[in-house]
């Protein structure tokens, strides 16, 4: 085919999809062992916030233990042998009121990870895992491959938050922590903020795992739907696969309606999105842009590609060929029968 001058991308770079965002008091801590004249521009108050305590069960009478140990039923905070064998852990509940607002915005990062079992014959029943990532957890490779934290940096940028100062929340895996660090130290001049979910508790960060489930369930929609529509069957190497997660989170920030009754595309934009969309996966025509490299007057004017997503930030179609992805303005579909060969 003739060789659009638009350059090849991938789907990291395609666009800068917006990250969710929540808010927490972040504001520093004074030293209490300062005086007054530590700070010229303000006085102390004297004053303290209230501290919340963990609480403490009390203690039963010789009668309620003596009845309670005979069954261990319902299980009590003061009995330790309930607490070792049945206590569970603290519950996570929504912050509400004063301490659920803040001036400074939360990222949150976590990994999505995709697999699939596949017989190998009919005879060999032994299954074979594959999985679709940025890197193994617990190695460098994601810090390895600069792409990842650039995009991640230059995501605020999108949502016009390039220049405030954010609190990036990730879980304590090693590799994810480096990330995490690294993308503190690409946006040293505006600041980040670092926080970690509890060793083990990865539901205390809830959102990014709503997030997660989300985009998952959007990816085995969008499978569904290709598989039928083109006849075919798709595995995780295959490279439209990265296209469909990237595709499936651009569907739910355009589409989902939040409570407030717009969507996040909406929040980002100001108002509703006017760009068309085409089926994921579909076959199109689309049309090489005129730049100084453009074919000849005597070439052909259109290709034909698979359409796999757009732009958030111009509305432009992103087509996948033989020869990689490019980014055009200007599609045309195919009539009914023709969409999918």
């Amino acid at each position: 085919m003739s060789d659009p001058s638009t350059p090849s991308i991938r789907p990291d770079t395609a666009d800068k999809l917006p990250v969710d965002t929540g808010e927490m008091d972040c504001s520093p801590l004074e030293d209490d062992r300062q005086g007054p004249d530590a700070d010229e521009g303000g006085e102390e108050s004297g004053e303290a916030r209230a501290s919340r305590n963990v609480p403490q069960p009390r203690l039963p009478s010789r009668e309620e233990r003596r009845l309670h140990e005979l069954t261990h039923c319902p299980a009590r905070p003061w009995c330790k042998h309930c607490s070792y064998g049945a206590a569970a852990e603290y519950p996570h509940r929504t912050v509400v009121r004063e301490a659920s607002t803040s001036e400074v915005p939360r990222v949150m990062l976590d990994y999505c990870f995709f697999k699939e079992d596949t017989t190998r014959s009919a005879d060999d029943h032994t299954k074979e895992e594959a999985t679709v990532c940025l890197g193994d957890e617990g190695d460098d490779s994601v810090t390895e491959d600069p792409s990842i934290a650039e995009q991640i940096v230059d995501d605020p940028t999108t949502i016009g938050m390039s220049n405030i100062r954010t609190i990036v929340k990730t879980d304590q895996k090693a590799s994810i922590v480096e990330m995490q660090t690294e993308i503190a130290r690409r946006r040293s001049d505006v600041g980040t903020s670092l926080e970690n979910s509890k060793v083990g508790d990865s539901n205390s960060n809830g959102k990014v795992e709503r997030a997660i489930r989300d985009v998952g369930n959007m990816v085995r929609t969008l499978k569904s739907a290709l598989t039928e529509n083109a006849n075919m069957t798709m595995n995780l190497d295959m490279n439209i696969v990265p296209w469909m997660v990237r595709h499936a989170a651009y569907l739910i920030t355009r589409c989902r309606v939040r409570s407030c009754g717009k969507t996040s595309l909406q929040l980002i934009k100001g108002r509703k999105s006017l760009t068309e969309l085409v089926p994921f996966g579909e076959t199109v025509m689309f049309k090489i842009p005129k730049t100084s490299q453009a074919v000849g007057s005597f070439e052909e004017r259109w290709e034909t590609g698979v359409w796999v997503s757009t732009t958030i930030r111009d509305g432009m179609s992103l087509i996948g060929t033989p020869t990689g992805v490019y980014k055009v303005g200007t599609i045309r579909r195919k009539p009914d029968g023709e969409q999918w060969s």
